[in-house]
């Protein structure tokens, strides 16, 4: 009894300082690892989709102003839309493999807390379980900001790109210039929105301390 107790303490308290990945026959898909390589990943998208924001927004001002021929100003605006919709895609399939993984994590971690029978072990458990989870969740929040923002921006590059490849002409340059700064508009709530959901993926990180996992 004794040594089942002892045992169940050890998982709890390695869960508490999210270093379970370190138990003997910890595998390398343990939920608190994962979490932590998904962040990781995740806050490298949400910085490269912040410059790719900003080279878009570029190619915009060179095809609103290009002079002659708008061929390369149109053709170097469609590479950089579909570089954003890489971005965004990346971004968006780690972000929702994050939140699985994160609903895994706190799964799992219930789990272990339903074998320790101390009081007050149960009780550290529990509130520090409640705090990770807020944190968490207010990550899973911003998270859809960024997604309905993302959304919105890439429909109106890909329409603004849809127009131009039939119309592309001074005057079709001139009668899309409104839908043009719109675009530059959504890709700056774009970058807003992004700022939050890296300050709550930070947070989390702290709360989870999941920084012990990469140390």
């Amino acid at each position: 009894m004794i040594r089942t107790l002892n045992r169940s303490l050890l998982l709890l308290i390695a869960v508490l300082i999210a270093a379970c990945a370190n138990l003997p026959g910890a595998g390398s898909d343990n939920p608190a690892r994962e979490v932590t390589s998904n962040m990781d990943q995740v806050d490298t998208d949400l910085r490269d989709a912040v410059m790719q924001v900003d080279t878009v927004d570029a190619s915009i001002d060179t095809l609103l102003r290009a002079d002659g021929s708008l061929d390369p100003a149109f053709e170097r605006y469609a590479r950089n839309v579909e570089e954003m919709e890489r971005v965004g895609e990346e971004l968006e399939q780690h972000a929702d493999a994050l939140r699985s993984q994160g609903f895994d994590y706190f799964a799992e971690w219930r789990e272990q807390t339903a074998d320790v029978s101390n009081p007050d072990v149960v009780d550290i458990s529990e509130a520090r379980h409640e705090e990770s989870r807020e944190a968490f969740t207010e990550l899973t929040r911003t998270s859809a900001d960024v997604k309905r923002t993302l959304q919105t921006y890439i429909s109106d590059l890909r329409d603004m790109e849809t127009y131009l490849s039939n119309d592309l002409t001074p005057a079709g340059i001139k009668a899309i210039q409104p839908v043009a700064e719109q675009a530059q508009k959504d890709g700056e709530a774009l970058q807003q929105a992004i700022e939050p959901m890296i300050n709550a993926l930070n947070k989390a990180r702290s709360a989870m301390d999941l920084g012990a996992l990469t140390d």
